[in-house]
């Protein structure tokens, strides 16, 4: 968790894990994911999921992110990697694939998450495999994202709570794709820098 480049993963119990950023998150700064899928009871399942599914992770500036969309800009056709609507992937492989963020990452930024499963011989079980999970991501300012293996970021995801630090209420947010292979929308609401945090778990539905 320490250093330039960081990583976290869930855990296969469907609870939150955390990431903590660092430094103020601009233009030289990337986020990158990877679906990795093993089942030593399921194998042949747990083999197609890995190469049939794969998570899309986008980023938008200016709130131009797209809210229940079949697109975030190039994706999931192609992955782009330039302009003001950006994506990336997991390309169906496991492996992890980067996404270069574009200007200061501040109030007026989006990031979307989709799940998306194809497979042009069995469309049904590519269908009813996407609706059975739920990719969640979440964002939390001034260090305040529930610990590591928080069954819950906020009381119910899509959507947000206060946190009471201080004086001060605190947000916490999160979106989730929905079983429907589109984009979902996670706005960011400060400037993110050192003090945030950002949130991923992997749900039954």
């Amino acid at each position: 968790m320490g250093g330039d480049v960081r990583c976290t993963t869930t855990q296969g119990d469907g609870r939150f894990v955390r990431m903590d950023l660092d430094g103020d998150v601009d233009d030289n700064d990337q986020l990158a994911v990877a679906f990795r899928c093993a089942d030593p009871d399921f194998p042949a399942l747990a083999s197609w999921a890995q190469t049939n599914c794969a998570v899309f992770l986008g980023w938008a500036d200016s709130n131009r992110g797209p809210a229940d969309s079949d697109t975030w800009g190039l994706c999931p056709g192609a992955i782009s990697g330039v302009g003001d609507l950006r994506c990336t992937s997991s390309g169906f492989d496991g492996r992890f694939r980067a996404m270069t963020l574009g200007g200061d990452v501040d109030e007026n930024d989006d990031l979307g998450i989709a799940f998306v499963c194809r497979d042009a011989a069995d469309p049904v079980r590519a269908a009813a495999f996407a609706q059975s999970v739920a990719v969640h991501i979440a964002w939390a300012p001034n260090s305040q994202g529930p610990a590591d293996g928080a069954e819950q970021w906020t009381p119910q995801c899509p959507g947000e709570e206060s946190v009471r630090v201080g004086r001060i209420l605190v947000p916490r947010r999160c979106a989730q794709s929905l079983g429907d292979g589109r984009f979902h929308r996670l706005d960011l609401g400060r400037d993110i820098n050192d003090d945030d945090d950002l949130g991923i778990a992997l749900k039954r539905r």
